[in-house]
């Protein structure tokens, strides 16, 4: 199964409305929630397929957890270091996860000003959530 579609899964039962989708009590569904994000995790830190990687950042924006999210970008950024569109969607990530990056917003905001791409990307690599 490919990362994208273990993503779309764990969304599904992540966002299930159990009042709903009676079929499955709520102690499947966290442990389904749990094995996917597992099973993600596993799978996000051993990928090289940048594609795939990048298909997730953009379809499944602010739909993960940061953790998650951060997750993704970090190994997209670990693998390719001169994508400015990741770059600058991982700005809008930062912006809506707090005011905590607003110096680093501004670092890699002068960077790619500069169009120091692969510095920006770096930067970004070295923030944690």
């Amino acid at each position: 199964m490919k990362i994208y579609d273990v993503v779309e899964e764990y969304i599904k039962y992540e966002r299930m409305d159990i009042n709903v989708e009676i079929k499955y009590s709520l102690e499947e569904i966290k442990n389904k929630v749990n094995l996917l994000r597992n099973k993600i995790k596993e799978e996000i830190l051993r990928t090289e397929d940048t594609k795939e990687l990048k298909r997730i950042i953009n379809d499944f924006k602010l739909v993960l957890t940061p953790a998650e999210e951060f997750m993704i970008y970090n190994r997209f950024f670990y693998l390719i270091k001169n994508d400015k569109d990741v770059i600058e969607s991982f700005i809008e990530i930062l912006y809506f996860w707090g005011p905590d990056y607003d110096d680093e917003i501004e670092i890699i905001n002068k960077l790619l000003e500069k169009n120091e791409i692969e510095k920006a990307s770096e930067v970004c690599m070295r923030i944690k959530y």
